[in-house]
């Protein structure tokens, strides 16, 4: 009773509290508009508002304003009469009366247990309970043999709960009671809905001639609005070992008519957490801008970025049973020109990447130079196709690298026309010309009068850099992907964590402790609190959970 009793907002600040749905999930605040139980002014407040109640309508409802104030004791009714009819008059002219104060009838006390139940198996056997204990009310000395729901009584507790949700097609179950047609502007009218032997609405349908079974050709009609409707498809989402939305969709038509059932079924198979997990689809935001260490001109190398290859496998010499271990390519990437350089590395350690770090800077780098580690998948992925899996000895290895750095240099950096055969590769910035060409012949010979070679080397290599700015820049314009701007991760936020080493039902819990945004603002890396520490990841390695209000585990007993 308490809870149809609304306090005004002023005084709804003063309870406030905060809940949670389950322990991972964020604690979130609420204000309580309604009378809470437990509290000191509770009972009072329950039986002040029913005593202002019969003073407002004394004159329209005398007999019942009589019994609010003299045989209600807080919620219960002691009340009685001389003969059946005039006490079917008391209880009409009560709920009346409760009505136009907009407190609910006793069906209010089932939707609050309807709302409270996390899932349908667990509702049916509340209710289920419920009518056993009033059976035994009504029949003391009748002995249960068992502790458990017997199947009659789990079939009675649905139909009570399903009768409860055909609460809303009232007047079409009157029509339908006095064999009159329905209105044409009901949702059932296309149905021709009947009233089966159990006392529930069901499709009457054309299908009545089929060899069916007769709970398929008159299935159960359900509303889309009720939370029975949602908690039945949560259960046959489980009990079907969660299936798509087309799949459940067929199944749940077997037994239940649900108006507008495809976007209800939709939105289950979204927010179950099992599933959610099986799609891994990790978190994105619109793709930022290029930074500037890629679109400004420098000497090659300046800029790099570090990424890794393999494994693959080395042998340690020639010949038969040779001695074989795992080893990488560590690649380095100019951010300028795309140039590529590869060091073989015989192990994941510091140490052995310091040495190939070592070895790339005394070769391709001066004074002023930058490193940054990032994934370089095309290069990666060309560098392992052209390896194709082999054992290699770690000399020739050596020439092998060498031979896969010329060719990806010289590859184009941008498309070009079939018909074109001028045009721009990395190797062309790096030393004037592509590594795959056949150098000149010796021009020594031709006297020096006759060639500037420094003026014309320094223009040639000028007019590649011409053709950067002009060509190649312009085609980084575009956002090959991330195009539509989304959501920004919040603080709080529970998410998956991406690994690669473990399949998706298997991908660690986190939460978002805080949050990196770019210089437009939106985030696309999270500092996380996982269980065994922290640690920080792009939002492409995360995948954001749904709304813990919403969200279904896809469990019985959740």
């Amino acid at each position: 009773m308490f809870r149809q009793i609304g306090v005004i907002p002023d005084h709804q600040n003063y309870q406030r509290i905060v809940w949670r749905e389950h322990p991972s999930a964020p604690l979130k605040p609420y204000q309580l508009g309604t009378v809470t139980y437990g509290t000191a002014c509770a009972p009072y407040l329950a039986v002040r508002v029913l005593e202002q109640r019969a003073y407002d309508h004394k004159e329209q409802y005398p007999t019942a304003s009589k019994i609010l104030l003299e045989d209600f004791y807080v919620d219960d009714l002691l009340t009685g009469s001389n003969n059946e009819n005039e006490l079917i008059a008391i209880r009409k002219e009560l709920l009346e009366l409760m009505s136009h104060a907009k407190m609910y009838n006793s069906l209010s006390e089932f939707d609050e247990l309807v709302h409270r139940a996390s899932s349908w198996q667990r509702l049916v056997h509340t209710v289920g309970y419920v009518l056993r204990f009033i059976q035994r009310l009504k029949e003391p000395r009748k002995r249960v043999e068992s502790t458990i729901l017997s199947f009659e009584e789990i079939k009675a507790a649905q139909i009570v709960c399903l009768r409860n949700a055909h609460a809303c097609f009232g007047d079409d179950r009157r029509l339908i009671q006095k064999d009159q047609p329905l209105r044409n502007r009901s949702q059932l009218f296309k149905l021709t809905p009947c009233i089966g032997q159990d006392g529930l609405l069901r499709v009457g349908g054309r299908l009545r001639p089929s060899q069916l079974p007769e709970e398929v050709k008159h299935p159960i009609l359900l509303p889309k609005a009720p939370h029975i409707t949602k908690l039945i498809l949560e259960h046959e989402h489980w009990v079907n070992l969660h299936p798509g939305t087309s799949a459940l969709f067929v199944i749940v038509r077997q037994r239940y008519w649900i108006i507008g059932a495809r976007n209800l079924i939709r939105k289950v198979t979204h927010n179950c957490i099992r599933c959610f997990r099986q799609r891994h689809h990790t978190t994105h935001q619109l793709m930022s801008d290029l930074p500037s260490i890629r679109i400004t001109q420098s000497l090659p190398f300046v800029n790099s970025g570090c990424d890794y290859a393999g494994p693959i496998t080395l042998k340690d010499r020639k010949g038969r049973n040779a001695k074989k271990s795992k080893g990488c390519i560590c690649l380095f990437v100019c951010l300028v020109t795309s140039a590529l350089h590869l060091e073989l590395v015989t192990d994941l350690s510091t140490e052995t990447f310091l040495a190939a770090l070592r070895r790339f800077m005394s070769l391709k780098c001066n004074n002023s130079w930058h490193l940054h580690s990032i994934r370089i998948e095309s290069r990666r992925h060309w560098q392992m196709k052209a390896l194709n899996g082999s054992s290699f000895h770690r000399k020739h290895l050596t020439g092998e690298e060498t031979q896969i750095s010329a060719v990806v240099n010289s590859r184009p950096l941008y498309y070009t026309p079939d018909t074109d055969v001028t045009y721009l590769s990395p190797a062309h910035l790096l030393i004037g010309r592509s590594f795959t060409t056949i150098p000149e012949g010796d021009m020594s010979h031709i006297q020096e009068n006759r060639l500037d070679y420094w003026q014309e080397v320094q223009a040639l290599y000028q007019g590649f850099w011409k053709r950067w700015h002009q060509e190649y820049l312009t085609t980084l314009q575009h956002r090959p992907k991330w195009g539509t701007p989304q959501p920004n991760v919040e603080l709080g936020s529970v998410v998956l964590i991406k690994d690669s080493n473990t399949p998706p039902a298997a991908w660690p819990l986190a939460r978002v402790m805080s949050t990196h945004t770019g210089t437009d603002g939106r985030v696309r890396a999270v500092k996380l609190k996982t269980a065994s520490g922290e640690a920080t990841r792009a939002i492409t390695k995360i995948a954001v959970l749904p709304n813990s209000e919403t969200m279904f585990q896809g469990g019985p007993g959740c």
